[in-house]
């Protein structure tokens, strides 16, 4: 497998370590599905930018772009008020270590957009846009 996969599988193992940050916590879901649960937690890989440097057969470092999306819905609360738990525990669950066990040199939040919607159940929804530093070696994409 790549690279890209094996650090999204690392985003997903530290959310999920216990106490997990959400019991549904999904590998690259779409949206639709992750609405039909109270929390849920969806993480994508979306693009990787390779620096070869100077030297032909060097390692690549990278920076990988990683979306980390939130989502939670209430009868009660409205959409922002229910997402946000999980948004900074999230965000708290990251930050506690951004090299991911030593997987990735340096993970980073870059980016921060909300969505609430308030018709029936207030939903709420926060994509969390992660750059990733790593290495390949010059001729695959493992680590």
């Amino acid at each position: 497998m790549t690279v890209f996969v094996d650090i999204t599988g690392a985003i997903i193992a530290a959310l999920a370590a216990e106490p997990a940050v959400s019991p549904n916590i999904f590998r690259a879901r779409d949206a639709a599905l992750l609405a039909s649960y109270n929390t849920a937690v969806n993480v994508q890989w979306d693009a990787g930018t390779p620096d070869y440097g100077q030297i032909h057969g060097a390692p690549a470092d990278w920076q990988s772009k990683y979306t980390v999306e939130c989502y939670a819905k209430s009868a009660v609360l409205s959409g922002d008020l229910a997402v946000d738990p999980v948004l900074d525990a999230v965000f708290t669950r990251l930050a506690a270590d951004p090299t991911l066990g030593n997987t990735v040199a340096w993970l980073r939040m870059v980016h921060v957009e909300a969505s609430c919607d308030s018709a029936g159940q207030k939903t709420g929804w926060v994509g969390m846009t992660y750059l990733v530093t790593h290495r390949t070696s010059a001729d695959n994409l493992n680590a």
